[in-house]
């Protein structure tokens, strides 16, 4: 009798267990993902305000060298033009991208969460990862609305 008891205790503890740790891994699983995705984000962020970074105003009097009071200037529009391409060949959507004549500003993101084909789902679930390069960190405009 003793021995039955004691298989029904590490059952109800198995089936206990199970679901909690099934979830455990899931999260595990996710939050891997998710740094996986942040790294390549990173990486093309840099990667996009540097090829934003290259455009260098050489119009005029845009020097290609820094002279006394004449100092290198990037081209604006032509910053902002470089880091978008960059950024969207390489499959990342470039949720802004701001350039003046000294710096770049990249942030990009990128839908993690619904995955393909999950109509009907708000998109306030839809995880938007954005990393910035030069601009203030934050989360990308927009907010929570329901499709």
């Amino acid at each position: 009798m003793r021995h039955r008891s004691l298989a029904q205790g590490i059952t109800v503890f198995v089936a206990v267990a199970m679901p909690l740790f099934v979830s455990l891994v899931g999260l595990a699983l996710d939050a891997g993902h998710l740094y996986a995705v942040h790294t390549d984000l990173q990486a093309v962020a840099d990667a996009a305000a540097r090829a934003g970074a290259a455009q260098l105003d050489t119009t005029g009097g845009g020097a290609l060298r820094s002279e006394s009071g004449n100092p290198p200037q990037l081209d604006p529009a032509a910053a902002e033009a470089a880091a978008t391409a960059y950024a969207v060949y390489q499959g990342v959507e470039p949720v802004s991208v701001v350039a003046d004549v000294q710096q770049v500003a990249v942030q990009v993101g990128q839908t993690v969460w619904p995955p393909d084909g999950a109509d009907g789902l708000p998109t306030c679930l839809a995880h938007k990862l954005a990393l910035d390069r030069g601009a203030p960190r934050g989360p990308p405009a927009g907010g929570c609305h329901h499709r």
